[in-house]
Parts: structure tokens; C-alpha cells; sequence
């Protein structure tokens, strides 16, 4: 699940609205969670090493958290995994400039839980912060468009994209596309049929 966050909001200023919509304020930041086998020693490993071919048959290049950090000014990563000798085990720390992963960490047990992954990408970087769509459809178009090869791979989980009141599947908007379903078009926030 991808969350997007967003700044308080304000009665003026430089936002996008609609009729019948109160304006969307700035994005502030983004959420993702899973729930995978979370941060193992060998994932670890592999976000540590700056281009890594870990995920390379499943589209990943090993770069795309390194672009994390031209948009936002860090990351804050917590995962739970299982770990051979304590059962399951914790990772928290923070990924940003210029410090790489801070602290290092290796771990520790925890009593309950499962495994996945929770970060948070934070503090978007200017120019950024005003590049980003302001929309919550905008942002899901993007997203599809920069993930359509990985949504439509037949090797990714559900992708559920929410924003505020939004939510969108991102893996089922790119199937749609994929097939030429088009997608459903909204007036002021009403579908429309034609």
C-alpha cells in the first residue's frame, strides 16, 4: 500500500482544486507498506550495496532508492523479517544524505508481529515538492506509468495507492490499459457515462 501525505492544509496558497473540492494540499511525504518477507540479512545486504542485481529479473535495476533521496531527504525504514536464529527479528533506521543508512543496524528480536516492511519518504526536496501532481488521479497515472512494466509482469503483488478519500489499484489500472479498457472519466468528482 502506498499512502500519500500531505501538508496541513491551508485556507490560500498554491494548490490544485476542483469544483466541489477543497484544494489538495503540497505532498509532505509518502508511505509504503508491505507485507513481504521483510528487511532478511541478505535484503539488507542488498539495499547496502549501491547497484545490486538482487531484483534484476523482476525489473528492479538496484538505483531506485538512491532516487529516493533526490526527492525527499530521507527515509525511515522498519521491517520485520524472520531470522534463522531468534525467529523474528526487527530492522529500524533511516536512509539519507550524506550519512547512507544511519544508524547501522543488524537487528533485534521481537516477540510478535509478521513480516513487511514499513517506510516513509519524507520531506520532499525542492524544486521537487512543486513538481509533484497534486491530484490523487495524477499521482496514480504517474505512478502506473513508471511501474506499467513491473504491474503488468505477472510478478507483483496488488499495488493499492491512497490518498485521502482516493484509492486506486494500481496493478488492475495497468492491466486495464494493458487490455484498452479505458479508464473511467470523473466530472467534479462523479463518474461520468456516456
Amino acid at each position: 500500500t502506498i499512502e500519500v501525505l500531505r501538508e496541513q492544509q491551508t485556507m490560500f496558497g498554491d494548490t490544485t482544486s476542483s469544483p466541489g473540492r477543497p484544494p489538495l494540499a503540497p505532498i509532505s511525504g509518502i508511505t509504503i507498506t508491505d507485507n513481504g518477507i521483510g528487511f532478511t540479512d541478505e535484503h539488507h545486504m542488498s539495499f547496502r550495496t549501491a547497484d545490486t542485481e538482487k531484483k534484476l529479473s523482476r525489473g528492479g535495476k538496484g538505483v531506485g532508492r538512491l532516487a529516493w533521496l533526490v526527492v525527499f531527504e530521507r527515509a525511515t525504514i522498519e521491517s520485520t523479517y524472520r531470522d534463522n536464529a531468534h525467529g523474528l527479528a526487527c530492522r529500524q533506521f533511516e536512509f539519507r544524505l550524506p550519512d547512507g543508512v544511519y544508524p547501522p543496524f543488524d537487528g533485534e528480536s521481537v516477540e510478535a508481529g509478521e513480516p513487511g516492511t514499513f517506510i516513509k519518504l519524507a520531506s520532499p526536496n525542492r524544486p521537487y515538492v512543486d513538481r509533484m501532481p497534486k491530484a490523487p488521479t495524477k499521482v496514480a497515472s504517474e505512478l502506473v506509468g513508471h511501474c506499467f512494466d513491473l504491474l503488468v509482469s505477472g510478478l507483483c503483488p496488488t499495488v493499492v495507492l491512497r490518498d485521502d478519500d482516493y484509492q486506486a489499484d494500481l496493478k488492475a489500472m495497468a492491466t486495464d490499459m494493458l487490455m484498452g479498457k479505458p479508464e473511467p472519466l470523473e466530472v467534479g468528482g462523479e463518474p461520468l457515462r456516456i
